[in-house]
């Protein structure tokens, strides 16, 4: 599904990319959460495709103007898990003791 370009950016470096003030915890929150690692994973998802259909044609359409939208509410996700507001590992350590 990814090209050898997408391959070289991890999905890691990607969201530490585009929040560059925020390293370590994304590292941090990335280790310990399957929840933020899924979030992360469709974060990278969405600029591929973004990236992939970048073309003036594609950008004009509503799926392109969706997927913009789709992008940042992730980044809107990724940074309420950052400040807290959404705290995955707490959410996962009650799940898992039932």
């Amino acid at each position: 599904m990814f090209t050898s370009t997408e391959k070289s950016i991890s999905t890691l470096d990607r969201v530490k990319n585009r929040f560059p003030n925020q390293k370590e915890s994304i590292e941090a929150l990335y280790e310990n959460s399957p929840t933020f690692r899924e979030i992360c994973s469709d974060y990278e998802e969405m600029v591929i495709w973004l990236e992939d259909n970048s073309q003036p044609e594609k950008k004009a359409s509503d799926m392109y103007h969706h997927a913009e939208e789709l992008l940042k509410e992730l980044e809107d996700e990724i940074m309420g898990c950052l400040k807290g507001r959404i705290a995955p590992v707490a959410m996962e350590h009650y799940q898992g003791a039932d």
